[in-house]
């Protein structure tokens, strides 16, 4: 058996391992979304006065069925296949391809971005909330990446004429995540203000399971609680909008099946000021100020377009 094989096998052992464990545990309220649905999960929160109040902590968040046509997502998906082989063979900037994952369990996946560069937020592993750390960074005077290519403007627009995103809101930057089996992603948070609202999620070529809610709670490694767990079908996308925007934590669980991920945001004004910035910086740098040069963004596109045509199905 060859070594990818090997993997293969193992990521379904640790993908069945984590759903036991999961189920064993106290349960999380499961959502299998089939229509398109906003989602509700009340608690009971103390107030500083001392009094409570049941509060739906998922106010905001909602999901849409079906938004893209199947021809469309292979078309995507086959894009996405060749740019991650792509960065793996090294002919993506450092800032537009990562690899950041722990082969032997699985944690992590392989990440593409695109118009912005942002770290993940970390969660405190004890509560289940946001951690301390720095904002998130959408742009660094060392780190270079593409600006959003063709096929993504179409999918962007595609989105405001289903209206699911207004022109004003409109997604500048996006990530892109494939998880192969049994492949996880710890619990992690925006940071309030680095994005604008809404945030769209989108799953390509396979279900996404995601952990949700104020604190998502790791139970042992892939395997997390949290409010509600939300089976995502593909072709489906999540929406993320105020107030559960500002301070929900999502967790994947190990995924049993191949999965593609789009998350498209648009950066924040106060991260629009600091990019200025640090593009200045960077302008500096290549003068030879400081003796460090920056690699600019090529731009260069995917040999493979999706066709212009396919947008117009299913519409």
């Amino acid at each position: 058996m060859g070594l990818a094989g090997a993997a293969a096998e193992t990521g379904v052992a640790l993908a069945a391992a984590a759903a036991s464990l999961m189920a064993a545990a106290a349960p999380t309220p499961e959502r299998v979304c089939r229509e398109d649905a906003s989602f509700e999960h009340y608690e009971c929160i103390l107030d500083f006065d001392g009094s409570s109040r049941w509060v739906n902590v998922l106010e905001g968040l909602s999901a849409r069925m079906e938004v893209i046509p199947a021809q469309v997502e292979e078309a995507l998906a086959e894009v996405v296949d060749a740019l991650l082989l792509d960065g793996y063979e090294g002919r993506l900037p450092a800032g537009s391809y990562d690899k950041s994952r722990n082969w032997a369990q699985h944690a992590g996946r392989a990440t593409l971005q695109f118009g912005a560069w942002a770290e993940s937020s970390a969660v405190d592993a004890a509560s289940g909330g946001p951690a301390l750390v720095a904002a998130l960074s959408t742009a660094h005077a060392a780190v270079s990446v593409h600006p959003l290519p063709v096929w993504l403007v179409q999918l962007i627009d595609h989105l405001v004429d289903q209206r699911m995103v207004t022109e004003e809101a409109r997604p500048d930057c996006a990530t892109i995540s494939r998880y192969e089996v049994g492949d996880y992603m710890a619990p992690s948070a925006d940071t309030q203000g680095d994005w604008e609202r809404p945030s769209i999620l989108l799953a390509l070529r396979g279900p996404l399971p995601l952990v949700v809610g104020q604190t998502v709670v790791t139970l042992a490694e892939g395997a997390f609680r949290g409010s509600s767990l939300i089976n995502l079908p593909r072709r489906a996308a999540l929406i993320t909008e105020a107030p559960v925007a500002d301070y929900l934590v999502t967790a994947v669980p190990r995924v049993q099946e191949p999965v593609t991920v789009l998350t498209l945001r648009r950066v924040g004004e106060l991260q629009h000021v600091q990019l200025l910035q640090l593009k200045e910086a960077a302008a500096m740098d290549a003068g030879g100020v400081g003796g460090r040069r920056v690699q600019p963004a090529s731009g260069a596109l995917p040999p493979t377009q999706p066709a212009a045509g396919l947008w117009n199905l299913g519409r």
